[in-house]
């Protein structure tokens, strides 16, 4: 089981978006069965 806070996960800018990052908290690397979790974080 992972547990981590998402602020410890370091967010990633979107190059189809400008303004957005995401934050990969369970992603590919973590090889997950059938989901990912990601946070968007959107600049005003």
């Amino acid at each position: 089981m992972k547990l981590v806070h998402y602020r410890e996960v370091e967010a990633e800018a979107l190059q189809e978006a400008e303004g957005v990052r995401v934050r990969w908290v369970i992603g590919p690397k973590d090889r997950p069965p059938n989901f990912f979790m990601r946070v968007f974080e959107i600049a005003p």
